[in-house]
């Protein structure tokens, strides 16, 4: 199994080249530890750049980071992606409240793939990829480089 580091290190390398799902060898690293590990991650990332959002307010911004954590223990996937699909059609819509509304559905998606057959199908990683690989896509190196740099508590 390869390091955090090595993870980093070939997202890194893949990002360079410009590729599509250059996220998904850290998102496949955090699914091995948990899925929790990869939802922990987005929204330390997310919380970083809070301030950066034009959505509303950032106490609104992170009340729905807030929420989610509720969410995740005892809400339906469907009540979760019908959240993620109510802050995705909010006005003012910008980079960091489509990652926010993109979390929530993979959050949905681990749930209902957990509740329904206990194996994926690939949706919510899919969807975790894609969280990672938008933020980053709006972010300076140096910024990026901070949200690479969380990853290593899950080394």
């Amino acid at each position: 199994m390869k390091t955090m580091s090595q993870l980093i290190d070939e997202a890194k390398y893949i990002r360079s080249k410009s590729e599509l799902c250059w996220a998904f060898p850290i998102v496949l690293g955090l699914r091995k530890l948990s899925y929790q590990h990869i939802i922990q991650w987005i929204k330390s990332c997310l919380e970083k750049q809070v301030d950066r959002s034009s959505f509303g307010s950032s106490a609104e911004f992170k009340e729905y980071l807030h929420i989610l954590e509720e969410a995740e223990d005892s809400w339906s996937p469907t009540k979760i992606d019908a959240t993620g699909r109510y802050i995705w059609d909010l006005p003012n819509r910008d980079t960091l409240q489509i990652v926010l509304a993109r979390l929530w559905l993979t959050v949905a998606y681990f749930k209902k793939e957990n509740e329904c057959s206990g194996k994926e199908n690939g949706r919510a990683l899919l969807e975790a990829v894609m969280c990672v690989e938008l933020l980053f896509d709006s972010l300076e190196d140096e910024e990026t480089e901070e949200l690479f740099n969380l990853l290593q508590e899950y080394s």
